[in-house]
């Protein structure tokens, strides 16, 4: 959980300008610190992406990250 924004910087400064990177967890007490995390924008697009049969829809996160 604490990694997470490491994570995502390490995977942007290898990506060009414009593209799209998804995050997504399905840790149960996930607490998101991507306020840190250098992008043009940052959308959380979870209803979207939880599958129908998911048992828990509160644990699926997902976000869109325009880099």
């Amino acid at each position: 959980n604490e990694e997470h924004p490491r994570l995502i910087e390490a995977t942007r400064t290898v990506m060009a300008p414009g593209a799209v990177m998804f995050f997504s967890t399905n840790h149960q007490r996930f607490e998101p610190r991507l306020d840190k995390v250098k992008a043009t924008r940052i959308e959380e697009i979870t209803a979207r992406t939880v599958p129908e049969d998911y048992r828990n829809k509160q644990v699926h996160r997902c976000w869109k990250i325009l880099i």
